[in-house]
């Protein structure tokens, strides 16, 4: 191995190790700080909102992650399928694994399309061991994993902090099977079931005001 016996060589080469090691430490520990642009996570993010992502490698449902999109730009989503599900989209409603996802930081009576047409039959994706399936809060105006598919775990970024009475998802009992069925039965209107859940969506708090676009300057 070269032994650099120029002393000020050796010492800028330090310094050049030294700030390395200082950047990497703060990309970990403090995370990254960015603007949001758009809406499509209103209401929980706007334009402008100013948000923190500390970097983790536990991922849950209702995360809000920054990673790379499929432009190679930051983008900031909600985490809703989580590797090796089965996510589904069906009259307006998402399905992990077959039971019905609740969202109560959507805006009231949305619903959940792949292209926004609500005659569409059911999409499903099955996600593997390294795929996580994300979707704006803003589901009109959102361009998400409904079409560019699941997303890597390694182009996620950071987990984006959010107060701690954020409202948080669930699965409910009713099925994928179970909807269907129904629908069936009320081909011409939604279902009860699905009525009920609509009547449960509550706002977001407003003491916590963000929401955002796909991407981050």
């Amino acid at each position: 191995m070269p032994v650099i016996r120029n002393p000020r060589l050796r010492h800028t080469l330090w310094g050049v190790v030294l700030v390395f090691v200082l950047l990497e430490f703060g990309r970990t520990t403090l995370g990254k700080f960015s603007i949001v642009e758009g809406d499509s996570m209103s209401p929980t993010f706007t334009a402008g909102d100013f948000v923190h992502a500390r970097r983790s490698y536990v991922k849950v449902r209702g995360d809000v992650v920054v990673f790379s999109d499929d432009s190679q730009r930051y983008a900031i989503k909600r985490i809703v399928g989580l590797p090796g599900e089965a996510v589904t989209l069906y009259q307006g409603e998402v399905y992990i694994n077959g039971r019905r996802l609740f969202e109560p930081y959507l805006l009231e009576a949305s619903s959940t399309f792949r292209n926004n047409q609500k005659n569409e039959p059911a999409a499903t994706w099955r996600l593997t061991a390294d795929q996580y399936f994300v979707m704006g809060d803003h589901r009109y105006g959102s361009c998400d994993s409904r079409h560019y598919g699941p997303i890597q775990r390694r182009e996620i970024h950071g987990v984006v902090e959010l107060p701690e009475n954020s409202p948080r998802v669930a699965l409910l009992e009713i099925t994928l099977a179970d909807s269907m069925k129904e629908q069936s039965r009320h081909p011409m209107g939604l279902t009860p079931n699905r009525n009920q859940v609509l009547l449960a969506r509550r706002p977001v708090a407003s003491s916590f005001q963000l929401s955002a676009e796909a991407a981050f300057p």
